[in-house]
């Protein structure tokens, strides 16, 4: 009993001994995320389903939710917004972009989509050659074929941190 505590006490020491003197930088310390609320109900994408990508014409930013259950809701979030030279654009920068919604029940087939041309608003607050962040928030108001009746989604408090792609002659 008493060696293992003396282990214990060795393994703590060594951890922490790692963790103070290991740096970390900041784009490593931040994980990338999309998170909105979309027609009141939490959106949150982060790691392995966010993506972003950038161009000298274009910032495309997108999320996506997966149960890990059968029958869960699988969602994404995908937004496009295009601008002229995005390297010579001032910070803080609104943009009207276009977006998509989905919905899946997995296991049933059942789906849902929202589309919009311009009815997001997106504010990019810091890019570098990294990393892309912003706010964004507006209303997706067009169904799909398959579910006509249902109304517009209201999509409120969106902030995005993603790491990005770069395409040609951007920032």
């Amino acid at each position: 009993m008493r060696m293992r505590w003396r282990r214990w006490v060795i393994a703590v020491g060594i951890t922490t001994a790692l963790a103070v003197v290991t740096p970390v930088g900041e784009a490593a310390a931040r994980r990338p995320k999309v998170v909105a609320k979309v027609n009141g109900k939490r959106f949150k994408s982060s790691r392995h389903s966010v993506v972003g990508d950038v161009t000298s014409f274009s910032l495309a930013v997108g999320g996506g939710v997966v149960p890990h259950r059968i029958h869960g809701k699988v969602r994404g979030l995908g937004l496009v917004c295009l601008v002229d030279n995005l390297a010579a654009q001032a910070l803080p920068l609104p943009l009207t972009c276009s977006a998509d919604y989905y919905e899946q029940i997995l296991g049933t087939g059942s789906h849902k989509q929202w589309d919009t041309v311009d009815g997001i608003q997106v504010i990019v607050t810091s890019i570098d050659s990294q990393r892309v962040r912003g706010t964004f928030q507006g209303t997706i108001e067009t169904p799909d074929a398959t579910h006509p009746t249902d109304g517009p989604l209201t999509v409120t408090d969106g902030k995005f941190d993603v790491p990005v792609t770069i395409g040609a002659t951007a920032r």
